[in-house]
């Protein structure tokens, strides 16, 4: 399925509504105790969490994957990255991330972008609030040849592991794609 340009635009610009200058907003400014509990949990240490890649491949030669998370300005945001790691090193940066709670919307949005050919430039998704320990998002995933799909999430911090899972969400049904357990560096390796 083809989107206009014009249709993103719109996309875009309903994800980052805000009332308009004089308009009053009765929704709480604050960032909520869950959104703020759980950014601490991302950059605590490091900030860097490193998977195994237990499907390396001729396609997919990385050894591991990193991510590194850190506060925005003011600690109103969150800003991360996910990259492929080579013999320890980092060659290549697959995503970038940019994570915030919107106070008129009251939601925790994500735009997620990158450089990934076959999988997507531009992500845009929501977060929601933590239930029985487990995280969820929802993002919407914008394809190099004009194409979108729904993808989510799923993840679990057990001590000093991240367990997560994601999934292509077709007519509502998630579909598991693949999973990683990360685990949380505590010093950063020079």
């Amino acid at each position: 399925m083809k989107l206009s340009y014009t249709f993103i635009a719109l996309i875009i610009m309903i994800a980052f509504h805000t009332p308009a200058c004089g308009q009053q907003n009765t929704a709480s400014h604050e960032i909520p105790a869950w959104v703020l509990e759980g950014w601490e949990e991302q950059v605590e240490g490091t900030g860097i969490w490193i998977a195994e890649n237990t499907n390396k491949s001729d396609k997919i030669p990385y050894d591991a994957y990193g991510m590194e998370w850190k506060y925005g300005p003011g600690k109103t945001s969150l800003k991360g990255r996910l990259y492929a790691l080579i013999d320890g090193k980092d060659v290549f940066t697959l995503w970038e991330f940019l994570n915030y709670w919107h106070p008129g919307e009251q939601k925790l949005l994500t735009v997620q972008y990158g450089n990934n050919p076959g999988l997507g430039n531009l992500a845009l998704g929501q977060s929601f609030k933590p239930e029985n320990g487990i995280s969820k998002s929802i993002s919407l995933v914008f394809g190099p040849n004009g194409n979108t799909y729904s993808v989510g999430h799923k993840s679990e911090v057990v001590g000093d592991e991240l367990r997560s899972n994601s999934f292509n969400i077709i007519d509502g049904e998630w579909q598991k794609r693949g999973g990683f357990t990360w685990i949380r560096q505590k010093t950063q390796n020079k």
